[in-house]
């Protein structure tokens, strides 16, 4: 049991220092969350959850991580994929980037592949997202929210 409580510690440690030495790309404050049509919207908000881009220190790839709380699913993208649209009609620009995530969670042993499709959409007073990650079991989750701070996927 002692053992058990100590690896528990070094990976809390471990994924700590890990965060803190990422340089965040983007962003995404989460207000609204949906799991297979289910509002878990509170749960996510009440955890102050968010999802960034990151990038780890002498690594040009680029992660994504979706935190809640002290625990997070992270991992690496590929196959990634940007298209950017001007709608005419609302003045927004429309970022779209989609790409597969090979992640692990940190509240389990559970690893896996997702596709994920990000949109942000915003004009000069502000940027919106919406986020869906579809993993291999075929699961739907959709979350939208605001960006914190400036990106472009150029």
């Amino acid at each position: 049991m002692k053992q058990l409580l100590v690896s528990i510690l070094i990976l809390s440690l471990w994924v700590n220092n890990s965060v803190a030495q990422q340089t965040i790309l983007a962003k995404f404050i989460i207000t609204d969350a949906w799991a297979n049509n289910h509002d878990v919207t509170p749960t996510y908000t009440a955890a102050k959850a968010y999802l960034s881009l990151y990038q780890l220190p002498n690594d040009t790839s680029i992660y994504f991580n979706n935190v809640m709380g002290n625990t997070q699913s992270y991992g690496l993208t590929y196959f990634m994929v940007a298209h950017t649209s001007n709608d005419a009609h609302t003045g927004y620009i429309r970022d779209t980037i989609s790409f597969k995530w090979a992640y692990a969670n940190t509240y389990d042993t559970h690893r896996g592949t997702a596709s994920v499709r990000l949109v942000k959409f915003g004009n000069l007073v502000g940027t919106a997202f919406e986020l869906m990650i579809i993993p291999e079991n075929l699961d739907v989750i959709v979350f939208k929210g605001y960006v914190e701070g400036t990106v472009s996927f150029k």
